[in-house]
């Protein structure tokens, strides 16, 4: 109705040739009857003239624009606008998935911190083969220290091969809790001469991971350790 209209001051109203009757709330309007008066009223020197029009994202509904335009975002602050325009806007809305991704990584991050610094303070399990010697086709001696938290049993893999990288023996040496620092000595039994000795790892029970024996088909895997006759 015209009491919502936009209203002009005396002194410009006499250079205009028409005020329609443009509600305060046309911008929700779907349609441009509004501005018929305007468009097609008396013809003077400013005749056509539209003074202070806004229009927001909606197309006329009968002209066949298509789809209405994207959404623009508010120029507005927060606390500049009435809480309706607020409402409008989507300046309430509160951010419920960033909260929950944000407290899922804090959740995360702190559980990987509080394991790694766990395992610190447990210690890795440190081990070094300092000698190995041939000494006959069926047994190759071994000497390695095992490093570890004395409180841990070790199970550590000691594996011999051929000259072609073949398993002539493999033994999984247990480790029972102890002192800090082990020095073994092994005598590992092969099913032919070693062309090479090697510790391949020296873990936890629960935390052992090494390759298993390969042994050519048909070969068995020797008794361990070696024993004299």
């Amino acid at each position: 109705n015209r009491e919502d209209a936009l209203v002009i001051d005396d002194p410009a109203h006499r250079g205009v040739q028409d005020v329609t009757a443009l509600p305060a709330r046309a911008g929700d309007d779907h349609d441009f009857y509004p501005l018929i008066d305007v468009l097609c009223g008396r013809r003077g020197p400013l005749a056509g003239l539209i003074i202070g029009m806004r229009v927001n994202r909606h197309q006329a509904k009968k002209f066949g624009h298509g789809s209405s335009l994207p959404p623009m975002g508010s120029p507005f602050s927060r606390d500049q606008l009435s809480p309706e325009m607020r409402e409008r806007y989507g300046l309430d809305k509160r951010r419920s998935t960033t909260v929950v991704i944000a407290i899922v990584a804090i959740v995360a991050f702190l559980g990987v911190m509080a394991y790694v610094g766990a395992m610190l303070l447990r210690g890795d399990v440190q081990f070094l083969l300092l000698r190995w010697t041939v000494v006959a086709d069926d047994r190759a001696d071994a000497t390695f220290e095992v490093r570890r938290d004395g409180a841990d049993a070790v199970v550590c893999v000691l594996r011999a091969q051929d000259s072609k990288r073949i398993d002539v023996g493999y033994a999984e040496i247990d480790i029972p809790p102890g002192e800090g620092y082990t020095l073994v000595n092994y005598s590992l039994r092969t099913v032919a001469p070693a062309f090479t000795v090697e510790v391949l790892t020296c873990a936890r029970t629960d935390e052992l991971r090494a390759p298993g024996p390969q042994f050519p088909p048909g070969i068995a895997i020797p008794e361990q350790p070696w024993t004299s006759p």
